[in-house]
């Protein structure tokens, strides 16, 4: 089974901080961390729209809708989440000019999952803010707790050409899917 044919259902509000509840696994270092394709995140509350990722793409519906649409479709602009009453966060309509990546770098292959030949994937998502940063880099799938680990670390350290919205920088939310593969 691909483990990226279930869906994940983001559900978001405008809240001061983003608070996210994912069910957590402790790995050998007794760290907690997000686990298991099994595992489905409850993510927060929307008072107008739900948001989910579906094949690696956001889906969205306003809220009392039984129709779902591609967030890729939708010509307005939709605000998902605002921090400090001013830092609106967007997910990327047709109204939005996407990030361009300027400074991406592979996950490092954790060691012990190499050794063992172990392959696998990691599906997240994360903020562009208006300058180009990621924040708030959130698994919502992993095949391994370690790949996730690895995944964040590499993210981290990516940087972009911020989204725009009427020519103005503009904060989003993307989805990023890491693949573990072995040649």
């Amino acid at each position: 089974m691909n483990l990226f044919s279930r869906r994940v259902i983001l559900t978001l509000a405008v809240l001061p901080v983003f608070i996210i509840l994912f069910p957590t696994h402790a790995n050998a270092q007794g760290q907690s961390t997000t686990c298991c394709a099994d595992s489905i995140p409850a993510v927060i509350v929307s008072p107008a729209y739900e948001i989910k990722i579906v094949d690696g793409k956001f889906q969205v519906r306003e809220r009392g809708s039984q129709e779902w649409k591609r967030a890729s479709e939708i010509t307005e602009p939709i605000v998902i989440n605002q921090l400090d009453g001013e830092h609106k966060i967007y997910v990327v309509t047709k109204a939005i000019r996407p990030p361009k990546p300027t400074h991406t770098q592979a996950p490092a292959y954790p060691p012990t999952l190499k050794k063992s030949g172990t392959q696998g994937q990691v599906l997240m998502h994360l903020e562009v803010d208006e300058q180009g940063a990621v924040r708030f880099p959130t698994v919502d799938v992993t095949s391994r707790p370690e790949f996730s680990e690895a995944s964040i670390k590499a993210v981290e350290k990516w940087g972009f050409k911020p989204a725009t919205l009427d020519g103005h920088p503009v904060a989003v939310v993307i989805v990023v899917t890491m693949n573990f593969k072995l040649p």
